[in-house]
């Protein structure tokens, strides 16, 4: 925890020009492990039906775009992940980027695919499969569909 908290003052250094007094430091490992240990108290065990599927490839001759966002630093930050693949599972480019953004995990993850989709027309790609994980999005954009349903095919 010591390691990862002069990591991220590092960081913080190197991208904000901030700097942080040592004891700053060793006290946010201690919080940062105390928090760790509490959640590690808590966790109950994995159940075989609550593992997650694999990734699958897309049918031949398309794209899978996986995205994934996530708000951060008490959600004054959004960062997202994005994942192009063919259809043999060949990686073929990414993206991830923040933004200084106040947003909740919806939001992230709607801002992340925007931008998949944005990359996916920059690049004159037309047979796309968007895949997150977040149920949420999902179900916005299925209820929030016209006809119902119109996303079902294409965002899992």
């Amino acid at each position: 925890m010591v390691l990862w908290s002069l990591w991220k003052n590092l960081n913080s250094k190197l991208w904000e020009n901030t700097d942080k007094p040592p004891a700053y430091i060793v006290t946010r490992a201690k919080d940062t492990l105390n928090e760790w240990s509490c959640i590690q108290r808590a966790k109950l065990p994995i159940q075989a039906a609550n593992i997650p599927h694999a990734w699958s490839k897309p049918p031949a001759g398309t794209i899978k775009c996986n995205f994934d966002a996530a708000p951060f630093n008490n959600n004054s930050i959004m960062g997202y992940g994005i994942c192009f693949r063919d259809f043999s599972g060949s990686f073929m480019f990414g993206k991830s980027d923040y933004l200084y953004s106040s947003t909740k995990i919806l939001e992230a993850e709607t801002i992340g695919l925007l931008e998949a989709i944005k990359i996916a027309i920059l690049n004159g790609m037309t047979a796309v499969f968007f895949e997150t994980d977040c149920k949420s999005l999902v179900d916005a954009l299925a209820t929030n569909s016209n006809p119902p349903n119109e996303f079902g095919d294409l965002i899992s």
